[in-house]
This record gives structure tokens, sequence and C-alpha cells, in this order.
């Protein structure tokens, strides 16, 4: 039984009613929601949402649901690297000046797959920039998709200017199943 099973039977039992008696009050397959409260099936995102107006848990516990729900879906791996790319995405395009303190205190949270603006573009330069001119053996790490040129035009902007880089460990989130995801990159 997973997580999300587990947590959706918690929150049934806490309600005091049985599978049958939520089934009949509010509308929700009877089957469908035995099989998810059992793990034998995770259903779509609009049951779960409707399960959670039904048995009327309060904010927090409706997004502790919908993040085992995720995660159930996804994967935890998968999961925690999108988290993690939405944080320092926000962390950069937030500060003014960046500092490598703030990416050392990035929380393990999302996956980027859009464009990064221009502004995020030149804070990025400038940590980079920062990083070469003190001197300084500071290691960048990223798992910014293998699809996404930011680090390339960092790059290749900086290059000529310094004649080398900061060191840049790309760590690079692979599918196992080439299916999985539309971009070649993304597969193993």
């Amino acid at each position: 039984m997973s997580d999300f099973s587990s947590k959706c039977r918690e929150y049934l039992k806490n309600t005091g009613e049985t599978v049958y008696q939520l089934s009949a009050s509010s509308g929700l397959d009877r089957t469908s929601l035995q099989r998810m409260i059992t793990g034998k099936r995770l259903p779509g995102m609009d049951f779960v949402r409707q399960f959670c107006d039904s048995i009327r848990i309060n904010p927090s516990q409706r997004q502790e649901l919908i993040e085992l729900y995720k995660i159930e879906k996804i994967g935890k791996e998968i999961y925690y690297n999108r988290k993690y790319i939405q944080e320092l995405l926000r962390v950069i395009s937030t500060q003014q000046m960046l500092f490598s303190s703030g990416f050392h205190s990035l929380t393990s949270l999302p996956f980027y797959s859009g464009d990064f603006s221009l502004d995020v573009e030149k804070k990025v330069l400038n940590l980079f920039e920062d990083i070469l001119l003190s001197g300084s053996d500071e290691k960048i790490c990223t798992n910014i998709p293998a699809n996404c040129r930011l680090i390339v035009q960092v790059s290749a902007h900086l290059y000529p200017e310094y004649q080398k880089l900061p060191p840049v460990i790309q760590i690079l989130p692979l599918h196992q199943n080439p299916t999985a995801s539309p971009d070649y990159n993304m597969n193993l």
C-alpha cells in the first residue's frame, strides 16, 4: 500500500464513514473509491479532488494528499527533482544579487521545461562572473534539463572574456522508459 492510499484510508476512517456510505453521499464511484483506498488503482486528479471535497479535510491536509498523489503518479525522484528546479528558479528570479549561499540553502524541491527570461539569464551570468572574478574554485551543481540551453549560452558568453569557466556539474534526470518523455535528451 502506498503512502497516498494509506493517507486516503486514514482520512476516510476519521470521517467515520465506510466506502459504501461515502460513495452514496458523495456520488463517487464505489469501486474506484475502494481501489484507491486499498492502493490497487490510482484515480485521476479530478477524482482525488472530489474525494477531498467529500471528506471535508482542511487545506493543509488536502495539499498533503495531493502532493502524495503526485509522488505516487510520477515517482519520488522525479517529483523532488521538479520541486528542486522550481525552487531554484524562484530563488534566481526573486533575488537582486545572487550569492552562492542562496543555492546551498535550497531544499529538495519541480522540473523546468519552459524558457528562461532574460532577467534570469542575466542573474545566472552574474553568478558565474562573480565566481570567476573571486578566483573561487566553487562548483555549480545543477539539474536543469538537458534540452535547456541556459548554461551553454552563459558559458559561450563568458569564455571569450575569461578563457575559463567555473566548474559546472550537470545532473541529468533521465527516464528509463523512452516513451515516458517526448524529449529524447531525457531518455536512457
